[in-house]
């Protein structure tokens, strides 16, 4: 993988930034939960990876300044904490980007600095009556946004004025969730900000939920889960068919690695057979064998890969459905 220094694209929009500028923009869709670890930046990643390789120009956007999406793809040589993403929202100019973290494949990196810019336009906003970080945001992501087919945003679960940053700039919001009391009411929080941002961009749409880390087989916990979040949206569609199951060890090694799921397959695979190949008929390994081999948590990981495909897919059957909605 090779992937320059995080650099601003120099284009200029045709409409002049002002308050109450932010809208949503076209195939931008936040990955929100107001509860930490509930399969965000996972989510995020893997939908990322798997319809770049499917040929889709895809952007993915950091905003939690934990910058976990670094580990997940394996930038992290190449970030810089949030200091070209918090020069690009001080200065009002292009978003920084990362390109080439994988083919067809860009990132924004988040990070620490963020923090101190969103406090002083907030400051500056609600003082001199200047853009909020609604309408800067916007304004920033809308220079780069044509070069895309889809974006999306990683958000932390707190700081909410970046999550509602996102949402004014998005068409639609995907919430993955754990099914335990504390995630759900994580998504019980996700809503509140839903709805405090769709006065200022009506056309925000729920694209759904996603089950995350539950049992291959845990059909009453799921089905529990289901009803809690159809009962907080007033839906029974809002959750997707498709969950992705708990595969504990093979997060670890995927961000140890820095690899999505479907990268990981084959290293995990391989590792397997090379150990064996290692083990003697007795079942201890042969003492001329010295060469080291990778060590990983997991000895198989095709389910969990095919449920990120699933998601993927189920995803984009979402996305198309909703545009052709919100085109009639």
């Amino acid at each position: 993988m090779t992937a320059p220094e995080p650099r601003l694209r120099r284009r200029t929009s045709n409409k002049k930034l002002h308050r109450g500028y932010a809208h949503g923009l076209r195939r931008v869709y936040t990955i929100s939960n107001g509860k930490g670890g509930t399969g965000k930046t996972s989510l995020t990643a893997n939908i990322g990876a798997i319809a770049a390789e499917a040929g889709y120009r895809i952007l993915l956007v950091d905003l939690d300044p934990q910058a976990n999406l670094a580990e997940d793809l394996g930038y992290g040589e190449h970030a810089d904490g949030g200091e070209a993403l918090a020069e690009a929202l001080h200065k009002r100019t292009a978003l920084p980007v990362i390109k080439n973290v994988r083919k067809n494949l860009d990132v924004v990196p988040g990070g620490m600095r963020i923090t101190n810019v969103v406090q002083v336009i907030a400051l500056n906003s609600t003082t001199y009556s200047e853009p909020t970080l609604h309408d800067i945001f916007c304004y920033c992501l809308e220079q780069i946004a044509g070069d895309y087919d889809l974006i999306l945003i990683d958000t932390p679960p707190s700081e909410g004025i970046l999550v509602e940053s996102a949402f004014a700039s998005s068409t639609g919001v995907l919430i993955p969730t754990k099914p335990d009391a504390s995630s759900v009411m994580g998504v019980d929080i996700t809503a509140d900000r839903f709805e405090a941002i769709k006065p200022l961009n009506p056309t925000l749409t729920l694209v759904g939920a996603v089950l995350f880390g539950t049992g291959a087989r845990s059909t009453k916990i799921d089905a529990q889960a289901r009803a809690d979040l159809a009962e907080i949206f007033g839906r029974d569609d809002v959750v997707f068919e498709h969950k992705i199951r708990t595969a504990e060890g093979a997060a670890v090694d995927a961000r140890r690695e820095g690899k999505v799921m479907h990268e990981m397959s084959d290293d995990v695979r391989e590792s397997t057979l090379a150990r064996l190949k290692q083990l003697g008929r007795k079942g201890k390994v042969e003492e001329e064998s010295t060469e080291p081999l990778p060590h990983f948590h997991a000895s198989n990981i095709d389910g969990v890969v095919d449920d990120y495909q699933q998601v993927t897919f189920e995803f984009f059957q979402r996305v198309i459905a909703l545009e052709k909605y919100l085109s009639e």
